[in-house]
Formats: structure tokens, sequence, C-alpha cells
């Protein structure tokens, strides 16, 4: 995920991209709907890394 950052900087610093990320933004702000929706997602993407990340923590206990 981390080498995934920079092309979502590359892509985002387009000023095309840029200026329809934001209307995008503006617009799901306005919708209390949309809102909720994305930030059910992005929990759902968080707690999806957590226990990826558990996961690894507990594969790299055992090694040693």
């Amino acid at each position: 995920m981390a080498n995934d950052n920079w092309k979502i900087r590359t892509i985002a610093s387009q000023p095309e991209v840029a200026t329809a990320i934001a209307k995008l933004t503006q617009h799901i702000l306005q919708d209390p709907l949309q809102l909720q929706q994305l930030g059910d997602r992005v929990y759902e993407l968080l707690q999806q890394d957590l226990r990826i990340q558990q996961e690894r923590s507990r594969g790299y206990g055992k090694r040693f």
C-alpha cells in the first residue's frame, strides 16, 4: 500500500484530476447519505487493514 501513495499524489497533482476530486468531495459533503456511505466504507477498509496487520504480526512472532 505504501508504494501506491506516490501514484495517488502523482494523479492528484494533475489539475483536471484535482478539480474532479474537489467537485466530488463537495458533492459528497452536501449529501448526508453519501457522506455516511463514505464513512462506512473508510471504516470497513481500516478494519480490514487492521486485521491484515494483526495477522502479519502473529506470523512474525512464530518465527522467533
